[in-house]
């Protein structure tokens, strides 16, 4: 995958999650995280939007006292 086609694609994810359109932004996203020729920076870069795009993540996370 080139840069170019990596940043027309995470820009298409990240327009349709903060659109409110979480299934298309997820299903972007993982389309980019199965390339295995995706560099770390970019997989990494990948991650965050997904991890941004549950505006109540801290609510859903399990207490590690639980763990």
């Amino acid at each position: 995958m080139t840069d170019l086609q990596y940043d027309k694609d995470y820009d298409i994810a990240k327009s349709a999650i903060d659109a409110g359109n979480i299934d298309e932004g997820l299903a972007t996203c993982e389309t980019l995280l199965t390339d295995t020729e995706l560099p770390r920076y970019y997989r990494i870069k990948t991650l965050v939007l997904l991890a941004s795009a549950n505006k109540e993540w801290r609510q859903k996370e399990v207490p590690t006292s639980e763990v």
